[in-house]
């Protein structure tokens, strides 16, 4: 199956709940490669390879169950991304 990377921003209130170590369980679980960080607005980057359908069911999961975040909205685009992930984690800025 093609794997294609895509970068999601995540809005709204979701620094200080465990939201990435949420994320990165819940990639991990789906077979996504990438990482993802905090924002300087607040937010959250995900940047995520995989079949295209668990990047949909991220995304799925993320307007549902953002714990004790508060998620506004979801930006998803594909891209062109030469990293070779080979994990999920999570980078520290």
């Amino acid at each position: 199956m093609t794997r294609l990377t895509h970068a999601i921003t995540v809005h709204g209130r979701v620094q200080g709940v465990s939201l990435r170590w949420m994320i990165k369980e819940k990639a991990q679980a789906l077979s996504l490669v990438g990482f993802v960080r905090n924002t300087k607005e607040g937010g959250a980057l995900i940047v995520c390879r995989g079949i295209p359908e668990n990047v949909q069911k991220l995304c799925d999961w993320l307007r549902t169950h953002p714990g004790a975040s508060h998620i506004e909205r979801l930006e998803i685009e594909q891209i062109n991304d030469s990293d070779t992930y080979t994990q999920f984690g999570i980078h520290y800025s």
